[in-house]
């Protein structure tokens, strides 16, 4: 009888012990899944330059569209492309200033415009063979505290190995830069609890320009 208890409780042991292990696998399993539905950010800024991934996140702007859905849509594109043996996809940021804004008494702040681009490289002529794609195009001022883009529709004219993006918009900012007091050409500057904003008096042509040295 001692023996019969005994045995029991052994088996009762090891059913505990797988027991422990199928819930520390499960919750291991519940961990992994919920990661793998993480949703990816669809701001360019947020991954590497000169990556896919952010190329990636350049279309789900320029859509609409989730991170995940750009994915498979640039890697059906990227499928179907015809290319030589001797060449590749690569995958470029592009971020120039457009406009800066200065006056007499020292006073500067840029405009930058920057966007991400698929071209096909050939390895043996080391040059661009073709532009194939301009993602959606981003205006900002590094510099202000916060500003705001009236317009946001951007123009994409596309070449075999250039492009221009332009933009046509009411600018307005914030700095804390006394100096802007100064008075800047065709913008007005007013005082308020966020700091100096800068009004543009009417709307101004904001261009990028890309051309095939830009993705060497």
């Amino acid at each position: 009888m001692k023996k019969s208890t005994r045995v029991f409780s052994m088996i009762l042991a090891v059913a505990m012990i797988f027991s422990c292990i199928s819930m520390s696998a499960s919750a291991v399993t519940s961990d992994t899944s919920s990661s793998s539905e993480q949703v990816h950010s669809t701001d360019p800024r947020d991954y590497p330059v000169d990556s896919r991934e952010r190329f990636v996140a350049s279309m789900a702007l320029q859509y609409g569209i989730t991170y995940e859905e750009a994915d498979l849509l640039e890697r059906e594109e990227s499928y179907q492309l015809l290319r030589a043996s001797d060449e590749v996809l690569k995958y470029k940021t592009i971020d120039k200033v457009v406009k800066t804004f200065t006056n007499d008494s020292g006073y500067s702040e840029s405009v930058r415009i920057g966007t991400e681009v698929r071209y096909v490289f050939s390895r043996i002529t080391n040059k661009v063979v073709n532009l194939e794609r301009v993602g959606a195009p981003i205006i900002y001022i590094p510099g202000a505290s916060d500003y705001t883009i009236k317009n946001n529709d951007f123009n994409i004219e596309q070449h075999p190995t250039s492009a221009r993006v332009s933009i046509t918009t009411v600018l307005e900012y914030y700095t804390d830069d006394i100096s802007v007091t100064g008075g800047i050409q065709y913008c007005s500057v007013t005082v308020t609890s966020k700091g100096y904003k800068v009004t543009s008096n009417g709307a101004i042509t904001f261009i990028l320009n890309i051309n095939a040295n830009d993705m060497n």
